[in-house]
């Protein structure tokens, strides 16, 4: 089977490149249609198409950037430039794009299937030339991820043998410290408009896959991968926790700005037993189910509160004017959803992190005050101790000297 990727911005275009690919003679297989270059490289690293065709006149990056960006991700794509410009002189714009081939709107029938046809065997060709089959190709795609994502799938369950773990973690390359730490993210499409077209659930995952790869690997032992539910799952080291403290922002962020979407992200320690994952992990979902269910503008104040906590000024007044909403009404929202006022659930999440940024033994506690948006240790101390019951100093020593042991 060869993969076909379409990114131009007419649907007309598109659909007479579907007409004749969806020939059963071709073999083809249509991995992905956008208008949007952004998703027609996000579709390009999830689903590695074979040959690309490109609108020439898209404007998201010059035209040689974009096709370098495929080039990089993709292994000998072949590229197919649409154009309406008949004026380009066909083998210099051929030379100077380093594409296959290049076709002009409107496009010809006749002529588009003689490209596609040879598209077709400059693939088979390579291929060939390579020593591996078609059949190869794709177990090779496959089977080097496929054990090891079912392996990571059934452990997060509790579907491995605690006989069996080391064994297989061990196999499988899986490390595992008692500095573990467990992410996941469930995109929330119905509350952007999500364009269907644009996205199936299956590329979105691989998109925020894709994403989370690159934001986390400063981290040692880093595991990302996509659970039953369609929620993507990150398993690493958590040191450096400074870096660990701001992850979870930085990646809601990432994903807003690229894809557009909303995401609810949940994060959790994991347990020195690697038997007990799976305890977390159920944990992790079901705070995914509760945050969901929330509704958009208190999923807005959430977000809101996690990037800015840390401003020793944040107040109820100035999220409410940053969302367009009456303060009175956020109020009555915030005891609704969240069961509490707006100053206890911004104590809760500054607590929170200080509790995250304590196992950091290089911090000290009046810098830690200052990371969560409190002016004195002083306060920040009475503070944590009216909500946790124990001094922030003797709980700082407590998870130094546990982790010690």
């Amino acid at each position: 089977m060869i993969k076909v990727l379409i990114a131009d911005d007419e649907p007309r275009v598109r659909r007479n490149i579907k007409s004749v690919i969806n020939c059963e003679e071709w073999n083809f297989e249509l991995v992905g249609e956008t208008e949007s270059e952004k998703v027609a490289l996000e579709i390009a690293k999830a689903r590695k198409p074979d040959i690309i065709f490109l609108d020439i006149s898209m404007q998201f990056l010059s035209r040689l950037d974009l096709i370098e960006e495929f080039k990089k991700v993709l292994n000998d794509p072949i590229i197919i430039i649409i154009s309406d410009n008949d004026e380009f002189n066909y083998d210099k714009t051929i030379l100077r794009l380093n594409v296959f081939d290049y076709i002009l709107n409107p496009i010809d029938r006749e002529s588009l299937k003689k490209t596609i046809s040879n598209a077709k065997d400059e693939i088979i060709n390579i291929r060939r030339k390579k020593g591996i089959s078609e059949f190869t190709v794709s177990k090779l795609e496959k089977n080097s991820k496929y054990l090891k994502e079912n392996f990571l799938k059934d452990w997060i369950r509790g579907k491995i043998r605690s006989s069996e773990l080391q064994k297989d973690m061990k196999h499988f390359n899986i490390n595992y410290t008692n500095s573990m730490g467990l992410i996941m993210v469930k995109p929330l499409i119905k509350n952007r408009g999500l364009n269907e077209n644009e996205w199936s659930s299956d590329l979105l995952s691989y998109a925020i896959l894709n994403i989370a790869n690159e934001l986390m690997s400063k981290f040692k032992y880093l595991n990302v991968f996509i659970d039953s539910k369609k929620q993507v799952v990150i398993l690493c080291d958590i040191n450096p926790i400074k870096y660990w403290h701001g992850a979870v922002t930085e990646l809601e962020n990432t994903i807003n700005k690229y894809l557009k979407i909303n995401v609810v992200i949940c994060a959790s320690f994991l347990r020195d037993d690697p038997v007990q994952v799976n305890i977390v992990y159920k944990s992790l979902c079901n705070r995914l189910i509760d945050k969901s269910k929330k509704t958009p503008v208190v999923i807005e104040v959430q977000k809101y509160i996690n990037r800015n906590y840390h401003n020793e000024d944040l107040s109820i007044s100035e999220i409410a004017n940053n969302l367009g909403v009456s303060q009175t009404y956020l109020a009555r929202l915030f005891k609704r959803e969240l069961g509490m006022n707006f100053v206890d659930y911004l104590t809760n999440v500054r607590i929170k992190n200080a509790i995250i940024l304590m196992r950091d033994p290089s911090l000290k506690l009046y810098e830690i005050a200052e990371l969560i948006g409190y002016s004195t240790q002083h306060y920040f101390s009475n503070i944590f101790k009216k909500h946790v019951g124990i001094s922030p100093q003797d709980y700082k020593l407590g998870v130094i000297n546990e982790a010690r042991q």
